[in-house]
């Protein structure tokens, strides 16, 4: 009987929520049972980024490699670095050379995308529209930043990829695994992305892949160790990435120290409009109002 009421009482909480002590919040408790179906699991993860209110911060450890526009072969390991983020698009990823300090930047907000290089022989500043990256009309980023943004899971998860259909929730050797697909130019299906679920609440994602039509692997990415924002209890974030992109040749490595809130509010999405290096447009057909 004591063991009926406590179940009771559980319950209860679940549904309906507590308040906290120190932040006079509601403490929203995790759903502990598995998602149902595919649109159980898509508001579920939405739901888990729609918390998300207000820039996020962390200082994390990074290794990147990449080629360079000449080609050339790029590394950078286990530097420390600085991650801003702010909904929709708002990114600042600083990465800081322990003798030479900040070394490389990628940046985005609402219109632009970049990528600095400001160290040994590359002074370089790439960028492009985000308009023209969605629209198929822009030269690949050595760090696809769309790809990325996606990754991190600080954006909402659309119910179908463009041009798709409604993923599917299937299971692979005990583990929930999210089908998304498209049809390729002939008619045929296949599948776009695979996003594997944990098989611990809250189930956040801990693979995402992603394929062409034709079946090349576009990205593959790791992501673990999900813990919540510091200050929270119902928002959570993987604080480990391992991100490869074969068909750019680049990599990276993020991991994330601690996630909190920014109490800061200087800009920090704000595009490098005075960089005094070599500049390189991605967009292939530029539109004259939107810079240089």
């Amino acid at each position: 009987m004591r063991n009926a009421a406590l179940l009771a009482v559980a319950a209860l909480l679940t549904i309906c929520g507590c308040k906290s002590g120190a932040g006079g919040g509601t403490l929203r408790s995790v759903n502990y049972l598995p998602p149902r179906d595919s649109q159980e699991t898509l508001a579920r993860l939405n739901r888990n980024i729609d918390r998300i209110e207000g820039a996020v911060t962390a200082p994390a450890t990074v290794s990147v490699s990449f080629r360079d526009n000449q080609g050339k072969a790029r590394s950078i390991n286990g530097y420390d670095a600085t991650l801003i983020f702010d909904r929709p698009r708002c990114l600042y990823l600083n990465i800081k050379h322990p003798l030479a300090g900040s070394i490389a930047r990628l940046g985005s907000n609402d219109e632009r995308y970049w990528l600095t290089v400001d160290f040994e022989d590359n002074h370089n500043l790439v960028w492009g529209t985000w308009a023209a990256l969605e629209s198929g009309q822009a030269r690949p980023l050595a760090v696809p930043p769309d790809r990325l943004l996606q990754t991190l899971l600080f954006q909402p998860i659309d119910d179908r990829l463009p041009g798709g259909m409604p993923p599917q929730l299937v299971e692979e050797y005990g583990q929930k695994v999210l089908l998304f697909q498209r049809r390729n130019p002939s008619g045929w299906v296949y599948v776009a992305r695979r996003m594997r679920l944990s098989n611990q609440a809250p189930f956040l994602p801990v693979e995402i892949n992603d394929y062409l039509s034709d079946g090349t692997v576009v990205m593959t990415a790791r992501l673990s160790d999900h813990q919540p924002i510091s200050g929270t209890t119902d928002t959570w974030t993987a604080r480990s990435f391992r991100i490869q992109w074969p068909v750019e040749e680049a990599s990276m490595t993020l991991r994330l120290q601690d996630v909190r809130y920014r109490e800061k509010d200087y800009p920090f999405c704000t595009f490098p409009e005075d960089w005094s290096g070599s500049v390189e447009r991605l967009d292939l057909t530029p539109d004259a109002r939107s810079g240089p």
